[in-house]
Formats: C-alpha cells, sequence, structure tokens
C-alpha cells in the first residue's frame, strides 16, 4: 500500500489509494497510529479521490481510526467520495458518523471554523 501523507494547517492528509479493504488495513490503521502517537496528529482527512474499492473490513479500520482520533479529542473527516464507496458509507450509515465533504479543501475549512 502506498499513501501519500502531508500535513495543512496542523491536519494530517492521508490519500487512499484505489482500494481500501481486508488486503490493506492494516498497513492503513498504522500508519494513522503511527501519525497519532508519534507525531502527535489529532485532526485527519482521508482524500479519497481514488478510492474506488472500499469493503467492510476498510470501513471498520476507518471507524477505529475514527475513535482513536476523537480519544485524542481530533477527528477524521473525508474528502471527494466516489458513487460506489459513497454508497457503502449510506448503507450502512457510516455518513452519519463520518463527515464527508466534496473536497479536501472544504474539509479543511471545516476544521478553521471550529478553531
Amino acid at each position: 500500500m502506498s499513501l501519500e501523507l502531508k500535513v495543512v494547517d496542523n491536519v494530517c492528509v492521508i490519500v487512499l489509494d484505489d482500494t481500501l479493504g481486508k488486503q490493506n488495513v492494516e498497513a492503513f490503521t498504522q500508519l494513522f497510529r503511527n501519525e497519532v502517537r508519534e507525531n502527535g496528529m489529532r485532526n485527519f482527512i482521508c482524500d479519497a479521490r481514488h478510492l474506488r474499492f472500499l469493503d467492510t473490513a476498510g470501513l471498520s479500520g476507518l471507524m477505529a481510526c475514527l475513535k482513536l482520533a476523537v480519544e485524542q479529542e481530533g477527528d477524521l473527516r473525508l474528502a471527494h467520495m466516489g458513487d460506489e464507496p459513497l454508497l457503502i458509507f449510506q448503507t450502512t450509515n457510516a455518513d452519519k458518523v463520518l463527515r464527508i465533504y466534496e473536497s479536501v479543501a472544504a474539509a479543511l475549512t471545516s476544521y478553521q471554523h471550529e478553531s
């Protein structure tokens, strides 16, 4: 799994691959945990512009990362969600738990408005 990671305005932006599922969710969650524990990050955005496939393991991984962020008084938000992954979120009502934005810029702005 090759994830791009950058920090913008004290928010960690993770660009997801085309797949987040049982074959690679552990690498994603480990990267997330490392950013929290080693770098003190609390607020995250997952840029899903490339995400085409999401299974229940991937969804569970995102929820576990959200829980970790919230425990650190932070949050995890999603941006650029495509139609197929979005359907998974809507079907499971995960879109009621994780905030989804049209763009990374919109998600970043949402953090700024809470400051």
